[in-house]
């Protein structure tokens, strides 16, 4: 897999999911009404020879751990686009069965690409499976854009280990609302357990969160 990668400032380039160099290009890129082509440059006529799949262009500079994940989509073991249901499109049949939940317009706009959850009793329930227990090497990424004064621990997603007793959580991914205890208030929050009492860890983002738009977080363990 070749990546080619441009971010206003630097041009990388990755073979098979790795990085391999890179080559100083600063300002926007140029164009015309040429078109855009697939195994072929136009100009000295000049073609590919061999076979070609899965291409794709982005609007945005991908990071090393996105485009690692690109060439590596057996560690995707859950994704939920949100495209009118809650289906698990990994291929490891992680569906969702949604409660008190309304679809709504994604970030993009698009009607039916998100789900609205009312701060009281919305959530979708995704049962256990080996797929989505990974034991020392896990990513957990989302999109949300948080209401105005969310009150309360608002979890984007969490693996309960437990609901009566310390550790409550295996890995969870949330923000902090306004009346949530410091130093968690208004921040992005992580936390992991190893399954025994008091080794539940919470990572906490240093910027505050955000109401006004939408925000993509990432938490990783290795």
């Amino acid at each position: 897999m070749l990546t080619g990668v441009y971010d206003g400032n630097t041009i990388s380039l990755y073979v098979n999911g790795v990085y391999d160099t890179s080559v100083v290009f600063t300002g926007n890129i140029g164009y015309s009404n040429m078109p855009l082509l697939i195994g072929n440059n136009s100009q000295a006529n000049q073609y590919f020879k061999g076979k070609i799949d899965d291409v794709s262009i982005h609007n945005r500079a991908l990071d090393a751990s996105e485009i690692a994940l690109m060439y590596n989509p057996q560690s995707l073991v859950a994704w939920y686009k949100f495209n009118g249901n809650a289906g698990d499109s990994s291929g490891y049949g992680n569906h969702g069965t949604v409660s008190n939940t309304t679809l709504t317009t994604d970030r993009f706009g698009n009607a039916n690409g998100a789900y609205q959850f009312n701060g009281t009793s919305s959530y979708i329930l995704i049962p256990a499976s080996t797929s989505i227990q990974p034991q020392q090497n896990i990513t957990m990424c989302a999109w949300v854009k948080v209401d105005v004064n969310a009150n309360q621990w608002s979890p984007v997603m969490e693996k309960r280990y437990s609901t009566t007793n310390d550790p409550y959580t295996s890995y969870s991914l949330g923000v902090g609302g306004n009346n949530t205890p410091n130093p968690y208030t208004n921040k992005y929050y992580s936390a992991f357990s190893n399954g025994t009492v008091g080794s539940a860890t919470g990572s906490l983002s240093t910027s505050n969160v955000i109401t006004s738009d939408w925000s993509y977080i990432v938490s990783t363990y290795d």
